[in-house]
């Protein structure tokens, strides 16, 4: 046997014999749900560690839309072979909201910056599409409306409650609703969120 493969096999083995498993949990919104398992020699190494889990595996209610969401968390600390983390964002998928935009429409974006009841900062992308095309100042009309909505919410809410209304879709609606008043609207949705962070 080669001496050199014997060495790097038991090496290997050595190596392996080091590291242990570590269950990541996801925080308190999702019920400090399992997302999955890392591997390491080090807890250490795990922290600030990004994990992206779909919102179907998180969730303990019936929301289809959930299979079309990804959230991203990140590992704070590390207790007893448990890594525990924070929400730091979400996005649907790129192919979902694609097949939202219908020709003959208007699609109204726009990019909000909120702070929480709890002083949490979070940016969110959002898409409204209108019934038909609407003009240019109902767009300025309909993008101040969401982000008076947003804003609303946001400071009468924690970070825990604003996210959870806003990933299970309960805020869409009062924004869609609030939206329609001033034209036909046939979507509204949270496309993306991003918690400030600090370090």
């Amino acid at each position: 046997m080669n001496m050199a493969k014997a060495s790097k096999s038991k090496s290997t083995k050595s190596n392996w014999k080091e590291k242990s498993w570590y269950t990541v949990k996801a925080p308190e919104i999702f019920e400090f749900k399992e997302v999955g398992q890392i591997v390491s020699s080090d807890p250490e190494n795990i922290k600030n560690r990004v994990i992206k889990t779909n919102l179907s595996s998180l969730s303990s209610t019936s929301f289809p839309a959930a299979l079309f969401i990804n959230v991203k968390l990140r590992v704070t600390d590390v207790s007893s072979n448990v890594a525990n983390t924070i929400f730091i964002g979400h996005e649907y998928l790129s192919s979902y909201i694609k097949s939202l935009i219908k020709r003959r429409r208007s699609l109204i974006q726009n990019v909000v910056d909120l702070t929480t009841a709890d002083n949490k900062k979070i940016r969110l992308k959002t898409i409204c599409i209108t019934q038909f095309k609407v003009s240019e100042s109902k767009k300025k009309d309909i993008r101040k409306i969401i982000t008076k909505k947003l804003q609303e919410f946001a400071s009468s809410s924690n970070f825990d409650v604003f996210c959870q209304e806003m990933l299970f879709g309960k805020l869409a609606i009062k924004v869609f609703n609030a939206a329609k008043l001033i034209a036909p609207i046939k979507r509204f949705e949270i496309k993306k969120s991003e918690l400030f962070e600090v370090f």
